[in-house]
């Protein structure tokens, strides 16, 4: 039998609107079940950084996780095993 690795994922997401941000993905992030993640959140509401580019580079800098994975604020993971079956190698 096959041995399954699981790895600690980093979500990084870098957002402008706390609404939308709390509506789509971080209720869609916190159904994910059987996964170990990190939630690295780039508050940009006040324009803090001069790109969005700049502001994911650097929350990426700061991931923990053995993969990264960078979204949008308006990203929802259909399934509460989205993050599960992209942590199976």
């Amino acid at each position: 039998m096959q041995e399954v690795l699981r790895l600690k994922l980093s979500i990084v997401c870098v957002y402008n609107n706390q609404e939308i941000l709390n509506d789509y993905l971080l209720k869609s992030v916190q159904m994910q079940k059987d996964v170990e993640y990190e939630l690295l959140l780039v508050d940009n509401t006040k324009n803090k950084y001069e790109s969005a580019a700049k502001a994911l580079n650097i929350a990426g800098d700061q991931a923990t996780g053995h993969y990264i994975i960078f979204v949008h604020q308006d990203i929802m993971f259909t399934s509460p095993n989205s993050l599960k079956s992209m942590n199976h190698t």
